[in-house]
């Protein structure tokens, strides 16, 4: 299990380093996101630009647990559930 972990809706992300939120890299990775080998943002049109600031002011502007669960949030609520097993999975199979 890793000491460090953050969910957002139904992705995990565990670490043995602490998880910091780099909202710099965050910008960067859209303003150079491609997609089907296309710039998802021409970072030249003022649209996209807008649209690019409102992203991350959304970001930035949530409380931290709000859509974003920190691990002793996750390790609170999962200690509250039954271990899944494969001696348990039942209807899995």
């Amino acid at each position: 299990m890793f000491p460090h972990a953050v969910r957002e809706f139904n992705m995990m992300v565990g670490s043995n380093a602490p998880l910091a939120f780099n909202y710099d890299a965050m910008r960067r990775s859209l303003e150079t996101l491609t997609i089907d080998s296309r710039a998802a943002f021409d970072v030249s049109n003022p649209d996209h630009r807008a649209r690019i600031d409102e992203i991350m002011a959304k970001l930035a502007a949530r409380p931290p647990n709000e859509i974003v669960e920190d691990c002793a949030s996750i390790r609170a609520e999962a200690s509250k559930l039954s271990v899944i097993t494969d001696d348990n999975m039942g209807e899995e199979w």
